[in-house]
């Protein structure tokens, strides 16, 4: 593999496209200071993508484009590409040639952009890293020694030498994992400190169990007395229960007296609404037999009438639509006549002054042009050369003109192609459209056929079906009548039994409170109440039980917006002497945070989890549901509880309770009916509701069916419909659309056809317009190339008259050339507009014919319109006299109706007083049977107490503060742990279980070093190894360079040699080994010229470049390092910018720079191999 070209294009001095061609072996590139010879190796580097653009000697990549010169404008871009012999597939693409492009564009306010291309094909600089670096070749690597790179090298410290051992040798990936390692000791340490505390904290937990024996002892004593008192409160109770059922009982007996007087009421006015409802019947038979034959006949006539004029408003409409239609296309049409004249004028106007300034363009070009001969002459007679190269470049000038005139025309009718095209596009877009349109016109008109087909089969049947419409809204009528009766009787129902359900809750004195406050919200009496924690939160069916026990009464809490709320309700319940409730202010409630034995009960396997994460609830109600649950966490059984006990609150999933303190609450645990009956109460509630608002819209269709029966009544006398259409007018607009659309596909296929032709000739042209460029471009240049040659053999003064002279006239051509293209295309923009205005004219005239036969259509029709109108008024007149012999009869039973209504009110009224003493009757049933229960409920809770209570009995009040005091001072004992024992033996396990933890950390912690020991020696390894190869290098490559001189490297702590540097000595022939520092000048260069030789070689690459390395080095060593490139070039390719000829010599092949007076750098081929030499020192 070799780089087989370079090739330049406006790249820093090379203002011209440069090809430069290498070969294998040892190439030397010469030329006199300033020539740009150094700006081929930053080319070279500008493709292979440095880091820096300061590498290329720039600041910014824009200075790389070419400057213009010392005459030349500056360029907008410069384009290097490098092309690689891949014949043995170095460079891993299937091709034997692998080109690398690149190019840099000047964008706006000083940006540029830049692209990449390999072979052609888009790519990004990472792509030509990737490539490039399988076949060894890096922009930052040794392959490539710049300017400076020898100076930086002399002015490294050790330890930045050392940095180069370790770039070659790779090691620096071992420096990452090192550093991992050591982050994952430090996250070890510090478990390890983590587990040193708790088991700390555990052995000191494990002293303090002993104490809780005393307290447990104090804790049973208070229990029982807890026990009696409670006791005796429930004897109490029991007796108050016991007067509440007596009174209940003579309550019942007065209402049950008051409700048999009510009943008697109902039945007589259910006699009379009965015989109200046959007379209604009457009437109705009556109404309906009164239509006669002849307002049948009348109806008909009516109806015929109707359709004639319903034909006519409809024709009368298209008719104006049209008209409306024809005026707005006039007014626009209009106003693109006059825009189209103005333009056409203004363009006329413009092309008489073009073809003038073409007329001047084309005397000044013939003026220079027999100017430039006559230069031309002057100079070609100088020598025969000059006459042979002035007459070479007269036929160019002649296949130039030609060339551009061919050109010319070309564009001419490309152009032409180009607007012909676009407007058969327009036409086909336009002919699209319209055939869009009149498919929708023609199904319209179908459709609109077929609604009236079928309009006209219905009007026959409407008046039939009127009738039978008539008897089934009186059917629905039943119907309605009897399901809302049906309804009624439901909602009693559901009435009594909602109400029987709101006397258990109310006879409950514990939920009297928190009925009468829900209530209160649901009739909006209070705002700001959201619910009680039970109806606010969500649960799982399978942990009801757990969530309802670890809630308990506190569930019945009220949640409340604000403590302002609270004190609402509180004075609602002072004021009607309800009870009282526990309320749970949103905007005061805070919520706490699980204590740590709960986290740790939590991460038991059979623990389900806190109980505030089982439940489902809005993210505001934290604080108060945290007042309800807390931290207590469910657990699958009472073994997991036992366990888990002391400190923390614990609910098994069928109901067991362990409070913190070590009490135990247990047994057979159900459902609480109270929670249950809410949801009943819930339900009854809803199916309630819904039927209470089906039979309001029940009621409110009664209502509107008996309104239909009497429009239906009056449509029967006076049966209209609506206007009915011909449907022969839209089977002419079908025909002519037909025909229309016929005529509009044809058009459109062969402006489809034309269209196709065009695009063919288009393609045609601009494939011979892209040849003829392409020869006018080789012209140019061989004209250009003959140009330069005439011009810098000829004078400096008739060089730079000449120069003139061919600018002027180009400029003028390029300006005449211009003009006149626009003047074609004026020309071809009148002729254009010209038809179009004539096209324009015709469509105005063709529409002010078709507005004035419209508009004699449309008078003729509003005249027939008018009588047909005349006479539908007299028979209209004629049929309202049969409307005055029912009005009696409608007004009759409008008044039944009514009464009927009335009574049925009355009735309902009276029998929700019925239900209203039931329901009452049922809630103190209710409520005697629910104080029965709680009579034996509080009978069976006294005998489990086993204690007999002797009267006089302590008051309520001494024995609720007896309970207090008892449950605060057990409180303040608490946690009491009972199960110490059991509690010590699971610490004791849990610290066993810490220390193997410890143990295990501390052998990771050992572990973990010793794999960053073992990663170090890998990075010493990998560095001693390249540090051994290069060292040997530099030693031999030294002494062969300089004849029998010695030079050595060495690390300063070969032991740890990333602790200190790399130090290089040198001693030259005849002279004392001293540091690389203390060296002259040119022997430092020599040395680390040698160190870089010595690096190559350790890591060979196909490809080198050196850019006057050898720029301090006295002859005899340049000499010598030339040698050992030229003995090296056997097996890779050396590409050399040097000024000296002891190196020239070496070299297999030569490139020549030197620079023009225009300030361009010129390559030299090898036919200029001596001059190219002669520029050496």
């Amino acid at each position: 593999m070799f780089l087989k070209s370079l090739e330049m294009e406006n790249f820093k001095s090379f203002g011209r496209k440069t090809l430069i061609e290498f070969k294998k072996g040892f190439t030397a590139v010469s030329g006199p200071n300033g020539a740009g010879k150094s700006n081929i190796s930053d080319a070279i580097l500008f493709v292979l993508g440095p880091k820096s653009s300061k590498v290329l000697r720039a600041q910014k990549l824009t200075d790389l484009i070419f400057n213009g010169g010392k005459e030349r404008k500056p360029a907008d871009y410069c384009k290097v590409t490098l092309t690689f012999d891949n014949s043995d597939h170095e460079i891993p693409i299937d091709s034997n040639e692998v080109s690398f492009t690149r190019v840099v564009r000047r964008g706006e306010n000083e940006e540029y952009n830049s692209y990449f291309y390999i072979n052609g094909e888009k790519a990004k600089l990472q792509d030509f890293t990737a490539l490039l670096s399988k076949a060894k070749i890096f922009a930052d690597g040794y392959n490539i020694v710049q300017q400076g790179d020898v100076t930086r090298i002399v002015e490294m410290s050790p330890f930045e030498r050392r940095r180069i051992l370790e770039e070659i040798s790779g090691i620096t990936k071992y420096d990452e994992q090192i550093l991992d390692a050591q982050k994952k000791k430090e996250e070890t340490e510090e478990n390890i400190g983590k587990i040193e505390v708790l088991i700390k904290e555990i052995e000191e937990r494990l002293k303090n169990l002993e104490n809780d024996r005393k307290v447990a002892l104090r804790y049973i004593e208070l229990k029982k007395e807890l026990q009696e008192a409670k006791a005796k409160l429930e004897f109490r109770r029991i007796k108050e229960l016991k007067n509440e059922i007596e009174g209940d009982g003579k309550e019942i007996e007065n209402i049950m007296k008051q409700i048999e007087e009510i009943k008697t009421n109902i039945n007589e006015m259910e006699r009379k609404r009965e015989e109200m409802e046959k007379n209604l019947q009457i009437i109705n038979t009556e109404i309906t037999k009164m239509g006669n034959e002849e307002q049948i006949k009348l109806k008909a006539s009516m109806d015929d009438l109707r359709l004639e004029i319903g034909r006519q408003k409809m024709k009368i409409e298209d008719l104006q639509a049209r008209l409306d239609e024809i005026g707005q296309e006039l007014k626009s049409l209009e106003t693109q006549r006059k825009s189209l004249s103005r333009e056409i004028d203004e363009k006329i106007k413009k092309k008489n002054d073009d073809s003038k300034r073409l007329n001047n363009l084309e005397n000044e070009i013939n003026t220079r042009k027999n100017e430039l001969r006559k230069l031309e002459e002057s100079i070609s007679n100088s020598s025969k050369e000059m006459r042979e190269l002035q007459n070479y470049i007269i036929e160019r000038q002649k296949d130039l003109t030609k060339e551009k005139e061919i050109i010319a025309s070309l564009k001419t009718e490309l152009d032409a192609k180009n607007d012909s095209s676009r407007k058969v596009d327009e036409d086909i877009a336009s002919l699209e459209e319209e055939i869009k349109s009149i498919e929708l016109n023609i199904k319209d008109a179908e459709w609109r056929i077929s609604e009236i087909k079928k309009n006209d089969s219905e009007q026959r049947k409407k008046s039939k079906d009127l009738q039978d419409l008539y008897y089934s809204l009186k059917n629905r009528e039943v119907q309605l009548r009897e399901e809302i009766q049906r309804l009624e009787t439901k909602i009693l129902s559901l009435t009594r039994i909602y109400e029987k359900s709101k006397a258990k809750m109310e006879s409950n004195k514990n939920m009297e409170a928190i009925y009468f406050l829900m209530e209160a919200r649901d009739k909006g009496i209070i705002r700001g109440i959201r619910g009680t924690v039970r109806e606010l939160i969500k649960y799982p069916e399978e942990l009801a039980l757990a969530v309802e026990v670890a809630g308990g009464n506190r569930l019945d809490s009220i949640v409340v917006e604000s403590d302002d709320v609270a004190e609402v309700c509180i004075d609602y319940l002072k004021q009607n002497r309800k009870g009282i409730a526990t309320f749970l202010p949103i905007n005061k409630m805070v919520p706490g945070r699980p204590r740590g034995k709960a986290l740790l009960a939590t991460k038991d396997e059979k623990c389900v989890g806190l109980v505030l994460e089982k439940i489902e609830y809005n993210k505001e109600l934290e604080g108060p549901l945290w007042y309800v649950f807390g931290d207590t966490v469910i657990v699958q059984d009472l073994g997991t509880a036992r366990k888990l006990m002391g400190g923390v609150r614990l609910v098994t999933v069928d109901g067991q309770l362990i409070e913190a303190s070590g009490a135990i609450t247990g047994g057979l645990v159900q459902r609480n009916e109270k929670f249950m009956m809410m949801g009943d109460m819930d339900k009854i509630s809803a199916e309630l509701r819904t039927s209470m608002e089906k039979k309001d819209s029940l009621s409110q269709e009664y209502k509107e069916v008996l309104k239909k029966i009497d429009d239906i009544s009056k449509m029967l006398q006076d049966f209209s419909s609506k206007s009915l259409e011909d449907p022969q007018v839209y089977e002419r607009v079908i025909k002519e659309n037909t025909e229309k659309l016929q005529r509009l596909k044809e058009n459109l296929k062969r402006k489809y056809d034309e269209r196709d032709s065009i695009l063919n000739r288009i393609k045609a042209l601009e494939d011979k317009l892209k040849a003829e460029m392409e020869r006018l471009e080789f012209i140019e240049k061989d004209y250009n190339s003959a140009t330069i040659r005439i011009s810098e053999q000829a004078p400096e003064e008739l060089q730079n008259r000449l120069r003139f002279l061919k600018n002027d006239l180009e400029n003028k051509n390029k300006e005449y050339e211009t003009l006149k293209m626009l003047l074609k295309d004026l020309e071809h923009e009148v002729d254009s507009g010209s038809k179009t205005l004539q096209s324009l004219e015709n469509s105005i005239e063709r529409l002010k014919k078709e507005r004035e036969q419209k508009e004699s259509e449309l008078e003729e029709y509003n005249i027939k319109l008018q009588e047909n109108e005349m006479r539908l008024k007299k028979f209209q007149e004629m049929n309202s006299s049969f409307e005055e012999s029912i009005k009696k009869k409608l007004e009759e039973r409008d008044k039944l109706n009514s009464e009927i209504v009335e009574i049925e009110n009355s009735i309902q009224k009276l029998g929700m007083e019925i239900n209203r003493k039931n329901d009452f009757i049922i809630t103190l049933r209710t409520r005697i049977n629910e104080n029965t229960r709680l009579l034996e409920e509080s009978e069976r809770e006294f005998s489990l107490y086993g204690i007999e209570v002797k009267e006089p009995v302590e008051s309520p009040g001494e024995l609720k503060k007896k309970i207090e005091y008892c449950e605060t001072t057990m409180l303040s004992l608490e946690p009491v742990n009972m199960k110490s024992i059991e509690e010590y033996d699971l610490e004791s396990k849990r610290l066993d279980e810490l220390k193997n933890d410890y143990s295990r950390l501390m052998e990771e912690k050992k572990d973990l070093i010793n794999l960053m020991n073992e990663l170090s020696t890998k990075k010493k390894e990998g560095l001693i190894g390249v540090y051994r190869a290069i060292k040997e290098n530099f030693s031999r490559i030294y002494s062969e360079i300089t004849n029998g001189g010695e030079a050595i490297m060495y690390l300063e702590n070969e032991e740890d040699p990333f602790a200190g540097g790399l130090v290089i000595k040198a001693k030259p022939k005849g002279k004392k080994m001293i540091r690389l520092e203390a060296l002259s000048g040119g022997e430092k260069s020599l040395t680390a010229l040698t160190f870089i030789l010595a690096i190559q070689q350790y890591d060979p690459s196909p490809f080198y470049l050196f850019d006057e390395s050898d720029m301090f080095l006295d002859a005899l060593n340049a000499e010598n390092i030339a040698r050992i490139m030229k003995e090296n070039s056997k097996n890779a390719q050396f590409i050399v910018v040097s000024l000296r000829k002891t190196v020239l010599k070496y070299a297999d092949h030569m490139i020549g720079v030197t620079i023009t007076p225009e300030g361009i750098s010129k390559v030299l081929e090898e036919t200029y191999l001596e001059e190219a030499k002669s520029y050496g020192q």
